[in-house]
């Protein structure tokens, strides 16, 4: 699979604790903490002869959810601290596949020193 286009995009939020405890134990609230709330847009990989053959020359959209469900930390993103763990396959034709993220894990980017 080669990766010809990707428009994904973390969307981060921040936890607050709101530090209301009843039992007296906490001075205060919990430091925030930023994680990575979901994924939006979608990536356009080139399907390759060997991927192909992989799924018995079944071109469908059903043949290559059913390959990527199996092969979904090898679908090529370019998004660094991003685990697909499954794809939700939007279009497929012979050759290219245009999927969006459906399961994933990921890490919050660092902000660079000037922000």
């Amino acid at each position: 699979m080669k990766l010809r286009s990707s428009t994904l995009r973390l969307h981060i939020e921040t936890w607050d604790d709101p530090g209301d405890y009843p039992n007296g134990l906490a001075s205060g609230p919990l430091p925030s903490k930023q994680f990575v709330e979901s994924v939006s847009g979608h990536v356009t990989v080139q399907l390759e002869q060997s991927d192909i053959d992989n799924m018995e020359g079944d071109t469908s959209i059903e043949a290559a959810q059913d390959y990527l469900a199996d092969n979904a930390a090898q679908v090529p993103h370019e998004m660094p601290g991003l685990r697909v763990h499954s794809w939700r396959v939007e279009n497929t034709t012979p050759k290219t596949a245009l999927l969006s993220v459906d399961e994933f894990e990921a890490d919050v980017p660092e902000r660079g020193w000037d922000e």
